[in-house]
């Protein structure tokens, strides 16, 4: 299963964005991750702070109940609850700020 084509990710510490993306993206079956490439995922060392935000395919509602649960208790930000969103009737996403807090990851 495909969760993104590509996404090049600015951040200041890439460990710390290794361990965030190890944390949420094991609902969604990925395991196999190592710094700094997450599949699809590169991370690109950035000081200055860019927003981006990235969104994640899920198979379920639980799978972004988990994402949510997982992020939160491993004390990254809440940036929505899991729930549907007004934008679309069957939308149903979560949202966790990354740890530079430089954009909202969601799924």
């Amino acid at each position: 299963m495909s969760l993104v084509d590509h996404v090049d990710l600015p951040v200041a510490d890439i460990e710390a964005a290794a361990r965030f993306y190890r944390v949420v993206l094991a609902p969604l079956g990925q395991t196999s991750m190592e710094p700094p490439e997450f599949g699809a995922l590169s991370f690109v060392h950035s000081s200055e702070p860019q927003q981006l935000h990235l969104a994640f395919i899920a198979e379920s509602q639980a799978a972004v109940d988990r994402f949510h649960v997982l992020g939160v208790e491993a004390g990254y930000v809440s940036n929505g609850e899991p729930g549907l969103r007004a934008y679309a009737a069957d939308y149903y996403a979560a949202f966790l700020l990354a740890p530079d807090s430089y954009f909202p990851t969601s799924i």
